[in-house]
C-alpha cells in the first residue's frame, strides 16, 4: 500500500484548459488540461475552490461527461487526444478503470438512457463504449469509409423516445443513427444522410428548450438549421480572420458565439428560427440576426460552458476556462434586458491566485538578491543510496540524504549543524539547472556511484564527483539551455561505454565523457526538437527522431550526416531499430517493474513536473507493508543474532579459568627467553612480541568484522526508525487532543508539520488523487459549519482516510515492539557486561 504526499514548491504547476465539465448538482467543476490532468474545483456562491488534481491522462483531455451512479458517487468519464478513455469516482478521487480506443479522439459524450458513451476521433467511425465495463458495444460507420466524423452531438426528437447520433463529416455531410442498439450487429450504417454547406465544422448542438431548431457552427460561419429535415433558417458569417471556435443556445431565442481569441458574441435569433412556421409559403425567407452584443471575456480563450436554470442562482451562468489556467464565473440576470444589461463576471480564480508561496519544497531557500523562495528546476533520486540531488534557479545542485532533507523542510524542529554540513552543495553553473541525470541507477556496471551529470541554462554539460565536491569535466558544445540527458545502451563498447549524450533547446545533440575532455560527437541540423535517439552500434550509426517525425541518420565514428528520411521510410527505420537510449523522465509515474515502489528503507522519492516551464515537484511515496516487512525482518534478525552470541559465548567462570592459563603460559614462556644468551633473548623477544599481535590478529579481525555488521545493522535500522517516524508524523491527526499530541512529541519522538501537507492516493501504476495546498482553509472560510480545520482531510476521500487510519495502527504498534525488542536486548547486554566486570 502506498501513501503518497506532495511537495508542491513555491509555484503552482501549469494547466492550460482543454475542457470544462460542471456537475449536475452544481456542486462541483472540472477542468481537464492539454497536460493531461483533470482539476477538480468545489463550486460556491462566492468562491471556486479548487481541490485536487485527478492525474493519469498522458496527453491533452479532450471530453468529460457524467453519469449519475448513485447517491453518494460521483462517476465522470475523461478522454484523452491519444484514445485513453478514463473512469474517475470524484466522490471518493479514485481510479476505476480505463481503456483505450484506437486512434486520436476529439470529443466523449455520455447517452444516460442507455448507459452508453460515444467518443469520436479523426477517423470515420463513432465507437460506443459501455458505461459500467468501457468495453466496445458497436460503431457508427458511415457507408464512405472517407467521411470523417469531426462533430456530433445526441438529439431526441419531439414526442418520442428515440434518441439519434447527428454528426458532421469533414466534407459537410449530415448523417444520422438511431440508437435502438437490442439485436443489431457491431457495426452501424447510417440511417439517413444529408449534404450540406457546412466547412470546416467546429460543433453541432441542438436547442435543449424547445427542439426545433439546431445550430452549426464552422470556422468562417454559422448557420442554424430546423431539426429534422436541415432546412436553412438564418445564418451569419464571421467579419474577422479570427475563425469561430464553439457556440451554443443561450435562450430559446439567443446564440452565444465565441473566437479562438477570447471574444464573446450574443445574436438575437428572428421570428420565423425560432418557433415552427410554414417554409413552403412563397413570401417566406431566411431572415439575418441581430447582434446583442459582445464582451472581450480575455486573450487566449480555449473553450466555454454555458449552464442555464441553475437550481442554486437565479442567473444564467457562463463558465469560463483559459490556456493561463484562469476559471471564472460569468451571470446574467433572466428578468434584466440582455441588451442591455450583458454579462458580468462574478466569480474568478486559478491556481496561481490560490497558491501560497510558502508551501512546502523539499528545498527551502530564500534568493539573497530579491528574497523570493529558490525553485527546485531539476532533480534526480539516488536510489541506492537514499540520496536525491537538487538543481536549484540560483545553479547550485544540493546532494543529501532525503530523509534529512524532509526533517527540514516539513516539520518544526531546530536544524543541526551536522546534518546541513552533510548536505553537499555542488557549485559552478551560471544560471538555472535544466537537468540532471545519475547514470549508476540505470547502468551501474559502466558508471560509478559517484557520479553525477548536471546540464544549465549556461549551455553547459558538466560531470561531477558528487562525494568528493569535486568538478570532473565542463564541456560547453550546445548554444541554448540543456533540455535533456540520455544514456548509450547498455551493448555500447569502447568510448561510448561510459558516456552521456545531451539535447539541447537549439535541438543539437552532444556525446560526452568524462575520460576525455573534448566531446566525442556533436549534431547540430535539426529542424524541430528531439523525440528519441535510436542507436544501430553494429554500423555504427546514430538515429535522431525528431518531433515531426523526420529521422536524422549519423555516422558515430565520422561525425558526418549520412542522410535525412521522412514519411513511411522514417518511421520502418525507427520500428527496425529496438535499440534506444534510456533518460530522466519527469512524467509522474511508477513503473511495477521498478524498484521504485520497493525501495529497501520503505520510501521512494518520485520527481515530476507538468510541463516543460514548471517548477520540479516531489511526490513521496512511503510504502507501508515494505515498513512492517522491514521492521519485522530486523527485528528478528537482531534477535537471532542476539541468540546465537550468547549461545557461542562460554559462561564466566570457563572464560576466567581460559583466561588464567593463557596468563600463566605466557609468563612460562617470558622466563625461559630471560635465561638465554642476550643476543638470542632479543631474538627470542622479537619472535615472542611477533607471536602475540599474530594470534590476537584473527580475534580483532573478527571483532572489527563484528563492529562493522553491527554498524551496518544499525545504520540500517535508523533509517527504517526514521522513515516509519516521519511517515506516522505526517499522518498523525495533529489538533484533535493536544495530550495525544504531547505524548507522540515526547514519547514517540514525532515532529510537528510546520506547513500543510498536501496527501493523495494511488489507483494503479499511472493514476494518482493529489490534494492542492490551501484547500481546507478556503473550504471552512466559505463554509465554517461545514468542515472544522483537524478534520478536514479525514473528510474528502474515503479511500484515503482508509489508508491513513491502518497505516498509522499498523505502524504505531510495529514501531513499539521494535522498540522493546532493542530495549531488551541493549539491558541485557548491560547485564553481561556487568557480569563480566565483577
Amino acid at each position: 500500500m502506498l501513501l503518497p504526499i506532495v511537495l508542491w514548491g513555491s509555484r503552482p504547476p501549469s494547466h492550460t484548459v482543454s475542457c470544462l465539465f460542471l456537475s449536475r448538482d452544481d456542486k462541483v467543476l472540472i477542468s481537464g488540461s492539454t497536460e493531461g490532468q483533470l482539476l477538480v474545483c468545489d463550486v460556491f456562491p462566492e468562491a471556486l475552490i479548487p481541490r485536487n488534481f485527478l492525474v493519469g491522462h498522458s496527453t491533452e483531455v479532450v471530453g468529460m461527461d457524467q453519469l449519475v451512479s448513485g447517491l453518494n458517487n460521483f462517476h465522470i468519464i475523461s478522454a484523452a487526444s491519444n484514445g485513453e478513455v478514463f473512469k474517475w469516482n470524484v466522490t471518493d478521487g479514485s481510479y476505476m478503470l480505463s481503456t483505450v480506443v484506437q486512434g486520436p479522439l476529439i470529443k466523449l459524450q455520455t447517452l444516460p438512457s442507455s448507459q452508453n458513451v460515444l467518443v469520436c476521433g479523426q477517423y470515420g467511425a463513432i465507437t460506443v463504449l459501455d458505461y459500467n465495463t468501457l468495453d466496445i458495444k458497436h460503431h457508427l460507420v458511415p457507408s464512405d469509409p472517407t467521411h470523417w466524423v469531426l462533430c456530433y452531438t445526441v438529439f431526441q426528437p419531439p414526442k418520442t423516445k428515440d434518441e439519434e447520433v447527428v454528426c458532421i463529416t469533414v466534407n459537410g455531410q449530415i448523417k444520422t443513427w438511431n440508437l435502438q442498439f437490442e439485436g443489431r450487429e457491431k457495426m452501424i450504417l447510417e440511417s439517413e444522410t444529408k449534404i450540406l454547406n457546412c466547412p470546416r465544422p467546429v460543433c453541432v448542438t441542438y436547442n435543449p428548450r424547445s427542439l426545433y431548431n439546431c445550430l452549426i457552427v464552422c470556422q468562417s460561419i454559422w448557420r442554424i438549421y430546423r431539426a429534422g429535415d436541415f432546412v436553412l433558417l438564418c445564418s451569419g458569417a464571421s467579419n474577422q480572420e479570427v475563425p469561430w471556435s464553439g457556440g451554443k443556445f443561450y435562450t430559446v431565442d439567443k446564440i452565444m458565439l465565441w473566437r479562438e481569441n477570447g471574444v464573446l458574441y450574443v445574436y438575437q435569433l428572428p421570428a420565423r428560427a425560432i418557433r415552427p412556421v410554414d417554409h413552403s409559403d412563397a413570401s417566406w425567407s431566411a431572415e439575418p440576426p441581430t447582434l446583442l452584443y459582445s464582451v472581450p471575456t480575455g486573450p487566449l480563450m480555449e473553450c466555454l460552458l454555458v449552464h442555464k436554470k441553475s437550481m442554486r442562482t437565479p442567473h444564467d451562468v457562463l463558465i469560463r476556462g483559459d490556456r493561463d489556467g484562469r476559471l471564472s464565473l460569468w451571470k446574467q440576470d433572466r428578468e434584466k434586458d440582455i441588451a442591455s444589461e450583458g454579462l458580468v463576471e462574478c466569480i474568478h480564480t486559478s491556481l496561481s491566485k490560490t497558491w501560497n508561496k510558502d508551501n512546502v519544497a523539499l528545498v527551502n531557500e530564500k534568493c539573497n538578491r530579491c528574497g523570493d523562495a529558490v525553485d527546485i528546476t531539476a532533480s534526480v533520486y539516488l536510489e541506492s543510496l537514499s540520496y536525491i540531488a537538487c538543481g536549484l534557479s540560483s545553479g547550485d545542485i544540493i546532494v543529501g540524504l532525503v530523509h534529512h532533507f524532509l526533517t527540514h523542510s516539513l516539520f518544526k524542529c531546530t536544524e543541526d549543524s551536522e546534518e546541513i554540513d552533510s548536505r553537499v552543495r555542488l557549485k559552478g553553473h551560471k544560471g538555472n539547472v535544466s537537468v540532471l541525470l545519475y547514470p549508476h541507477a540505470s547502468q551501474p556496471s559502466s558508471y560509478l556511484p559517484n557520479i553525477l551529470y548536471s546540464g544549465g541554462a549556461d549551455f553547459s554539460v558538466k560531470i561531477w564527483d558528487w562525494k568528493k565536491v569535486v568538478l570532473l569535466q565542463s564541456f560547453t558544445t550546445h548554444t541554448g539551455p540543456l533540455t535533456r540527458l540520455f544514456l548509450p545502451p547498455t551493448q555500447a563498447t569502447g568510448k561510448l561505454r561510459g558516456s552521456v549524450v545531451s539535447v539541447c533547446q537549439d535541438n543539437s545533440i552532444a556525446i560526452t565523457t568524462h575520460a576525455q575532455f573534448t566531446p566525442l560527437f556533436v549534431g547540430s541540423c535539426h529542424h524541430t526538437g528531439v523525440l528519441e535517439i535510436r542507436w544501430r552500434l553494429t554500423e555504427d550509426i546514430l538515429l535522431v527522431h525528431c518531433l515531426d517525425d523526420t529521422v536524422y541518420v549519423w555516422g558515430l565514428s565520422t561525425g558526418h550526416l549520412d542522410r535525412i528520411e521522412t514519411g513511411a521510410v522514417a518511421l520502418s527505420l525507427v520500428s527496425a531499430c529496438q535499440t534506444f537510449s534510456e533518460g530522466e523522465h519527469c512524467k509522474l509515474e511508477i513503473k511495477p517493474s521498478s524498484s521504485v515502489t520497493r525501495h529497501s528503507t520503505g520510501l521512494s522519492v518520485v520527481p515530476f513536473s507538468f510541463s516543460s516551464g514548471d517548477n520540479m515537484s516531489h511526490l513521496l511515496l512511503f510504502d507501508t507493508e515494505l515498513l512492517l516487512h522491514l521492521l519485522s525482518q530486523l527485528q528478528g534478525d537482531i534477535m537471532t543474532h542476539e541468540f546465537e552470541r550468547s549461545k557461542s559465548q562460554p559462561n564466566v567462570t570457563e572464560r576466567r579459568r581460559a583466561s588464567a592459563r593463557a596468563d600463566q603460559r605466557l609468563s612460562d614462556r617470558r622466563t625461559s627467553i630471560i635465561k638465554q644468551t642476550e643476543t638470542a633473548k632479543l631474538l627470542e623477544e622479537r619472535s615472542v612480541i611477533s607471536e602475540i599481535p599474530v594470534e590476537n590478529t584473527a580475534e580483532i579481525k573478527s571483532s572489527s568484522e563484528d563492529i562493522e555488521d553491527k554498524e551496518d545493522d544499525k545504520e540500517t535500522l535508523d533509517i527504517i526508525k526514521l522513515t516509519c517516524s516521519l511517515l506516522l508524523s505526517c499522518l498523525h491527526a495533529w489538533g484533535v487532543d493536544l495530550n495525544i499530541d504531547r505524548t507522540c512529541v515526547k514519547h514517540l519522538g514525532l515532529l510537528v508539520p510546520g506547513k500543510e501537507l498536501s496527501y493523495g492516493t494511488v489507483g494503479s501504476s499511472s493514476t494518482f488523487m493529489l490534494l492542492l495546498p490551501g484547500w481546507e482553509q478556503s473550504i471552512q472560510q466559505q463554509s465554517p459549519n461545514t468542515v472544522e480545520a483537524p478534520f478536514g482531510r479525514w473528510c474528502i476521500s474515503s479511500t484515503l482516510t482508509t489508508q491513513h487510519l491502518l497505516s498509522v495502527s499498523a505502524l504505531a504498534n510495529k514501531q513499539m515492539s521494535t522498540d522493546l525488542t532493542l530495549s531488551f536486548n541493549r539491558r541485557a547486554k548491560n547485564n553481561t557486561a556487568k557480569r563480566e566486570q565483577v
